[in-house]
């Protein structure tokens, strides 16, 4: 189960479902039927998952008293509908977590390899053949831009490189070299200038908590090759408009639209949380009306046009926006745990433990960078592999690290089938 719920939430929660003016992806629409099902089989409820899902209820009916006694004045339906959806997806993802053993967590490797595959031969497919997709990527498709299953390229880069990661944290340098191969080949065929930032923030993460001088090397050594690479085959198309975009976050000018719906993001934030008074519009009422009228959506002039006003254009704004001073409180506390757990697991390098401890730290490292950078809500595939990470995480630390200490020989006996 572990596997498909990685799967189906990297891959197809691009894929949306119309409900009326509203959308599901179809990670959504798959995993509250199946893994409803799956839960109603097993009859039962761990405690822990007992103990989240009222916390989630008080949550939910405090965020419907703030959002009717806010601003706004639509999204209601909108925010009633998701809030059981992603209750009952939170649930099943902390089952899925509670139930996955040390052979699923290992498997996790493999299964990103064969996601990274099937992405792959999409962006191949549409690289061939273009007419055969969305007509709203011709734009895209004119600059060279392919995302296959993705709306957009920096859609492409938040959903994979997460598996991308998890094949260059591995132990395994077959997987490492897997892992290269395919950030490469993303790199090339989306021009994503969120992957590019992605693979920068990822370098720097592994030169802080690496112990080894030589893998730091390595490390800034191969996107210092990267960069220099791309200058030398074509730097206007490749590397001149990641500049652009990172440089328009830091300037007040209207040449990028990328950059300045970004900043939007971060004024919006800031504006809403001083007219809820720190409380936040409610859960998942961002872009409701009246929008906050900031001085980029003013420069813009985006009365009539919207553009991420829903979600801010990442996760953290639209936190923000709707659980206000809380949400700010809970993200910190997601990047404080991250590193901690991440200090804790670095004693435990070459051990089984270790590998499985560094696909639960690569889904918090994607879900908080990500978040920071470029997401598309809170049912993308991001926050809720975030959910089986940190619940599996924080059980791991309950029952003693040092159980799993098995060298990483020992890896085989874990995977191999049981014989009947």
């Amino acid at each position: 189960m572990l596997q498909l719920w990685f799967v189906v939430n990297t891959l197809l929660w691009p894929i949306n479902v119309h409900i009326g003016d509203n959308a599901l992806g179809l990670n959504t629409v798959l995993m509250v039927s199946g893994g409803t099902y799956w839960i109603g089989t097993r009859r039962r409820l761990s405690k822990f998952t007992v103990k989240t899902a009222i916390c989630l209820v008080l949550f939910f009916l405090l965020s419907s008293v703030i959002a009717l006694k806010g601003p706004c004045e639509d999204k209601f339906f909108k925010s009633f509908l998701s809030a059981p959806l992603l209750f009952v997806l939170i649930c099943i993802g902390i089952e899925i977590s509670k139930q996955a053993k040390p052979q699923d967590w290992l498997k996790m490797q493999q299964t990103a390899l064969w996601i990274l595959i099937i992405a792959a031969s999409f962006v191949v497919f549409e690289f061939f053949l273009p007419n055969l997709f969305s007509p709203e990527k011709a734009a895209y498709h004119l600059e060279g831009k392919y995302s296959g299953l993705y709306s957009e390229p920096s859609l492409l880069a938040i959903s994979l490189f997460t598996p991308v990661a998890l094949l260059l944290s591995s132990q395994v340098k077959k997987y490492n070299r897997c892992g290269v191969i395919a950030l490469l080949f993303f790199l090339l065929f989306s021009r994503s200038s969120t992957l590019i930032l992605l693979t920068f923030c990822y370098v720097l993460y592994r030169s802080m908590f690496s112990h080894k001088i030589s893998q730091i090397f390595r490390y800034v050594l191969a996107i210092i090759g990267i960069v220099c690479i791309a200058s030398y085959i074509n730097f206007d198309l490749l590397i001149a408009p990641t500049i652009d975009r990172i440089a328009g976050i830091t300037k007040s000018s209207n040449q990028n639209l990328s950059s300045l719906i970004y900043i939007k993001g971060w004024q919006d934030a800031w504006a809403n949380i001083n007219r809820t008074n720190g409380l936040g519009l409610g859960f998942n009422m961002m872009g409701c009306t009246p929008l906050p009228a900031v001085p980029v959506r003013n420069i813009l002039k985006l009365d009539t046009m919207a553009l991420n006003d829903d979600d801010g254009s990442f996760l953290f704004s639209k936190i923000v926006s709707e659980t206000g001073l809380i949400g700010v409180c809970f993200f910190i506390w997601i990047v404080w745990s991250w590193i901690a757990y991440e200090r804790k697991t670095r004693k435990l390098e070459g051990t089984v433990a270790f590998e499985i401890a560094s696909v639960h730290t690569t889904f918090m490292f994607c879900f908080v960078f990500s978040s920071l950078v470029r997401t598309a809500g809170y049912f993308q595939g991001g926050g809720l592999l975030w959910v089986t990470a940190a619940v599996a995480a924080y059980h791991l630390q309950r029952e003693n690290l040092i159980k799993s200490k098995l060298p990483i020989v020992e890896r085989v006996k874990l995977v191999a089938p049981e014989k009947v």
